[in-house]
């Protein structure tokens, strides 16, 4: 999404939330796992979730997303970073990659329950990284959520966090991993 493009989600209709996928295999059949899925928003470009109770997933049900953002900005409710699903007895596990480079703003603007999970269910990975552009969280950041689920956030030279309610939670579950550093960038919580 370049070159001022706009992509703006509906509202889904009957209480059902909007939803846009980056690498988000299918929850129920195997054979719809094990890809990826890649986004780059630039130039201006805007993804507009449409709504606080909106939803971006990056990776899960075994596949791989990425979405970078630099000079553009991506609106959401919430942002969910890697995501697990078990069909017939197997796991299939996604990892989630989130960048925010110079000039990207990206904003979760829920408040109600975690704006942005990074590592999101048991055995999936999630990462942030935040160098020379802006994160906004309209409630909690949870990095590495559920047990064996792994989170990073990184925050470098520029960078920005800001969180306007309910606080960071690092390794929420017992067995989750989440980590944070902050090299050079900024963490505000202002809530």
């Amino acid at each position: 999404m370049a070159n001022q493009g706009r992509l703006v989600l509906a509202n889904a209709g009957s209480g059902n939330a909007p939803t846009l996928q980056f690498g988000s295999g299918s929850g129920t059949n195997a054979a719809q796992t094990g890809g990826s899925g890649n986004a780059t928003v630039s130039g201006g470009g805007v993804i507009n979730g449409g709504s606080t109770t909106s939803v971006i997933q990056i990776g899960g049900n075994g596949d791989t997303g990425t979405l970078t953002v630099n000079g553009g900005s991506v609106q959401a409710g919430t942002i969910k970073l890697g995501n697990t699903t078990t069909i017939t007895g197997t796991t299939y596990t996604g990892s989630g990659t989130l960048s925010i480079g110079t000039g990207g703003l990206v904003g979760a603007l829920s408040t109600t329950g975690a704006s942005v999970v990074i590592g999101q269910n048991a055995g999936s990975a999630g990462t942030v990284l935040v160098n020379g552009g802006t994160l906004i969280s309209g409630n909690q950041i949870i990095v590495g959520n559920q047990s064996l689920a792994t989170g990073l956030l990184t925050i470098g030279s520029a960078g920005s966090v800001q969180i306007n309610a309910a606080g960071l939670t690092v390794g929420q579950a017992v067995g989750a991993t989440g980590t944070v550093q902050v090299n050079g960038g900024t963490l505000t919580e202002t809530g």
